[in-house]
């Protein structure tokens, strides 16, 4: 289980907030036109390598990545990740719980999702892996007991023979607190300051109609560790407001929204309220007060 690592085509990313990995795979078999096996890794959400057995492809998805392929040296390691030694890990799980569930033909899918995130300026850290069999969520495993979780009836056997599997529970342990870590370090070097940086966003009133929400809308951003929310003077207000997901755009920065129902604020009361975004690592918020002449509609201003 030691070589489970590479299952997971680890690469972590570290700076000054919290950041995240996200790894996916897909091990299948007898799906017509469709690579055995498949995987990506997403740092915050944004996709930076891309592995396809059948094309025989490894390829970087972000500019550091693509040029830290350029070294051939850079190039074999990971494509030795992915096609000697990731692969037939995969493809051993999917076998495994084909075996157990004695299905001998047909098409069958297996899908991984693994990751960690890590907040530095709280030195807290969470993690996560998860399989889903044939388009069901099949197992998870908890981090803190180690244990496998069965998502559906089918899955009971796998999960009480993997929880007596103590090589593979071990690899967890290694991998989640010692491996990922030394990752995080070595890929912040990788990436210089690309992965660094921090980017301020544009932050815009939208409203479909008169007498619809307000939403505030930050766009640009990056990392993707911020939050935002409406306030009334000094003191944040949840009645009334939705928040919205932190979303990826395609140029790796994201973008976010929060909408306040107006319906009951009286418009002389408007220039109480502010919409605040907070980026970590950066001090000075961005406030948007509430003000109906620079609210952009469907009309304009």
């Amino acid at each position: 289980m030691r070589n489970l690592i590479l299952l997971l085509l680890v690469f972590c990313v570290a700076h000054a907030a919290r950041h995240s990995l996200k790894n996916f795979f897909t091990c299948s078999i007898g799906v017509p036109n469709f690579p055995e096996y498949v995987a990506s890794g997403s740092i915050d959400d944004t996709q930076f390598v891309y592995c396809n057995t059948s094309k025989r492809i490894v390829e970087g998805k972000s500019d550091w990545f693509k040029e830290w392929l350029q070294n051939q040296d850079n190039f074999k390691i990971f494509q030795e990740r992915c096609f000697a030694q990731a692969q037939p890990i995969g493809k051993n799980a999917l076998n495994e719980i084909l075996h157990d569930l004695n299905l001998h033909e047909g098409v069958h899918i297996l899908q991984a999702l693994g990751g960690c995130e890590v907040d530095y300026y709280k030195n807290q850290s969470s993690r996560f892996f998860r399989l889903g069999f044939d388009g069901e969520d099949f197992v998870t495993l908890d981090m803190n007991s180690l244990a496998w979780i069965s998502q559906n009836d089918r899955a009971t056997s796998i999960k009480h023979k993997w929880d007596l599997d103590k090589g593979r529970t071990d690899f967890f342990r290694y991998y989640y607190t010692i491996e990922c870590p030394i990752q995080l370090s070595e890929l912040l070097k990788v990436s210089n300051t690309s992965l660094q940086k921090t980017v301020l966003p544009t932050v815009s009133l939208l409203q479909k109609t008169p007498s619809s929400p307000v939403s505030c809308h930050a766009t640009g951003f990056y990392p993707e560790s911020a939050v935002m929310f409406w306030r009334r003077g000094e003191e944040e207000i949840h009645e009334g407001v939705e928040h919205g997901d932190i979303l990826p755009n395609h140029d790796e920065t994201f973008q976010m929204e929060t909408a306040l129902d107006v319906s009951l604020i009286p418009l002389e009361d408007w220039g109480k309220y502010n919409c605040v975004f907070q980026l970590y690592g950066v001090s000075n918020d961005i406030i948007t007060p509430l003000d109906k002449t620079i609210i952009k509609t469907n009309q304009g201003k």
